[in-house]
């Protein structure tokens, strides 16, 4: 977990130089955009396209608290990720975004990390779904 300090401090002080609101869950940080926040334009902006929130070390910041809610399964993937693979994770998610863009892929879409990240997601919802547990509402 030490090598994510980094990124996770990197997190934390973007959430506050754009204003967003906080809490701490299960030893991650997630944060979410006023509305009309700083926040939530600079994910509308995103390089790869409008997204509803990013995984930094162990921060979640996400364009709102539904957002957060929304995409909690697919970015504890990525705090996963970030855990699994430490200071190494962002060079290695870049360069399969590159492997993709060489393939004609989408840099997003197909890139492997989000591929498990969205297999994750859709793990939970089934799970849900069977009733095998309950929707996060503590997020």
């Amino acid at each position: 977990m030490l090598s994510v300090m980094p990124f996770t401090a990197l997190g934390w002080v973007l959430t506050v130089l754009l204003g967003a609101r906080r809490r701490r869950l299960a030893g991650c940080l997630l944060a979410w955009s006023q509305p009309g926040g700083a926040l939530a334009w600079l994910l509308a902006h995103h390089p790869f396209g409008p997204m509803a929130a990013v995984t930094i070390g162990r921060c979640v910041l996400a364009a709102s608290r539904p957002a957060l809610q929304a995409t909690w399964a697919h970015e504890a993937e990525h705090i996963r990720q970030f855990e699994r693979f430490g200071l190494l994770f962002p060079l290695l998610y870049a360069a399969d975004s590159l492997r993709c863009l060489l393939r004609g892929q989408s840099i997003y879409r197909d890139n492997r990390f989000e591929v498990a990240a969205r297999l994750a997601e859709s793990k939970t919802a089934h799970q849900n779904l069977a009733g095998r547990r309950k929707p996060s509402s503590s997020v």
